[in-house]
């Protein structure tokens, strides 16, 4: 007969058995021997010892969700997981032995956690493609870098627009190059800076994308809404009818596959090649192509105007979603840290609360206190 999958995880911990009654008393005595591990997860941990081995679950203690006591090789240890996700294993003693049978162990887990991994996640991913799952917010990761670059970019277009021409005489060629030059590397540095907020901003879009998608649940699987290009997810979740959004949406597709996009490829198509000419040398494709500032602009814009003007159209779009309901709810319910949900049952429960502002900001607050409780396991 053919081993199953649960078989041979619970054959790797062979001679791992339940203590009596006498050997987990003595367990609030123990010292511990390696803690703060993180892979694998806790929950990986209790999965195996608890559901698989059918060790004991003890309950919660202090900062604890759960923990187990067990024997091996004439030893007992117990395993605990602890807040933020780690586990510990502590024994008897913490002499050279104890922590080598620990190494041990830790190897055992390791290994059948990697084999279980590949289980749960087809198990997992069932329950997710049938909608029952939430997006981990990453808002405050993505929108950070994309604000850390939008003002370093500002400053940067300040410090070129600051920059005096110094008042020189046709003898002084030399401050003129001097002046011109550092004008030259200023202006570089913008582009450099701009290149980079355009990847972050691109980057929370998409993130906006989905969570808008989890509130407003359009008609269409998320999975097959992830898989759509970009302009029509977007086209999908706004009214483009409303002018002043429609005139952000077209600024925005424009610089999306102007910049955007050849800068996520390397710049690899076919603006890019070149071909001998006989008598012209080495020329593009299309000599229309020569107007592309990306390739064969100065610095990769040919104004510093158009830098300001991107700027301009992102913070457009991200004060329309400030102060549009119900964008500017997900927005706000986003920027506190809270997982998506994307199940509709638990996002109708969300939006019955975007009543008004001031009371939403109640209702996030009371959350976060009471997530915050969870993750510190006060209760």
């Amino acid at each position: 007969m053919k081993t199953s999958a649960k078989e041979k995880i619970i054959k790797i911990f062979t001679g791992f058995n339940p203590v009596g009654d006498n050997d987990y008393e003595r367990s609030f005595e123990f010292q511990n021997i390696s803690t703060g591990n993180y892979d694998p997860p806790a929950y990986i941990v209790r999965i195996i010892l608890i559901e698989l081995l059918g060790l004991p679950d003890y309950g919660p203690m202090e900062k604890v969700w759960w923990h187990t006591v067990f024997n091996y090789k004439n030893k007992t240890f117990l395993i605990r997981d602890y807040k933020f996700g780690s586990w510990s294993i502590e024994g008897e003693t913490a002499d050279e032995l104890a922590q080598k049978i620990v190494s041990e162990i830790k190897k055992k887990i390791k290994i059948a956690s990697n084999n279980l991994d590949k289980i749960l996640y087809a198990h997992l991913k069932y329950y997710a493609q049938n909608g029952n799952f939430f997006i981990k917010n990453l808002s405050r990761s993505l929108s950070s870098i994309y604000y850390f670059y939008l003002q370093k970019t500002k400053d940067a277009i300040d410090d070129v627009r600051n920059l005096k021409t110094s008042k020189v005489s046709k003898e002084s060629n030399s401050l003129i190059a001097d002046s011109w030059n550092e004008n030259l590397k200023l202006t570089k540095t913008t582009f450099c800076y701009v290149y980079s907020m355009i990847h972050a901003f691109y980057s929370y879009l998409e993130f906006i994308l989905d969570v808008i998608y989890a509130f407003e649940q359009p008609n269409i699987d998320f999975w097959e809404f992830r898989k759509k290009c970009w302009n029509d997810r977007f086209k999908m979740l706004f009214n483009l009818k409303i002018r002043a959004l429609n005139k952000i949406y077209v600024k925005l597709l424009e610089y999306k596959n102007k910049y955007r996009n050849p800068l996520s490829h390397g710049l690899t198509n076919e603006i890019s090649i070149l071909v001998p000419l006989p008598a012209s040398g080495l020329v593009p494709l299309s000599y229309q192509f020569l107007s592309n500032e990306l390739y064969y602009g100065l610095m990769g814009m040919n104004d510093i105007n158009i830098a300001e003007q991107i700027i301009e159209t992102f913070s457009s779009f991200l004060d329309y979603m400030n102060k549009s309901e119900p964008y500017s709810y997900y927005l706000r319910y986003a920027e506190w840290g809270f997982e998506i949900p994307v199940n509709k049952k638990d996002v109708e429960k969300i939006k019955n609360r975007m009543t008004n502002m001031e009371d939403f900001e109640e209702y996030l607050k009371g959350e976060a206190a009471y997530t915050d409780t969870i993750i510190n396991r006060e209760i």
